[in-house]
């Protein structure tokens, strides 16, 4: 038998406010329980969040410093020149073979 069902079937009303107080105790324990359970939960997500845009913001000054660079280096320009040359005749030869397979045969 628990305490609930000892303490209800206690005639004397003394038994009945005490399990009144220990359920009122206990609900109160839970719900701060869960509270800070949710609280704790709240900080941690803050902290990745909080952690997640700071990534970011050096991303960002990373790519901006990056592109900077990227201008002003002659050597980075002509790799550039370079790459972009180089992808057009790949685009040219895509585009030739794309026109080769749909040609009737």
């Amino acid at each position: 038998m628990d305490l609930q069902q000892t303490v209800t079937k206690s005639p004397t009303a003394p038994g009945k406010a005490l399990l009144a107080a220990i359920v009122k105790l206990c609900r109160r324990l839970h719900r701060s329980i869960c509270e800070h359970a949710l609280e704790a939960e709240v900080r941690r997500l803050t902290a990745e969040i909080d952690q997640l845009s700071f990534n970011i913001e050096i991303d960002d000054r990373l790519a901006a410093i990056n592109r900077r660079l990227y201008l002003k280096s002659p050597t980075l320009q002509a790799r550039r020149v370079e790459d972009r040359e180089r992808m057009t005749k790949l685009q040219a030869h895509r585009e030739q073979l794309l026109n080769q397979m749909a040609a009737p045969r």
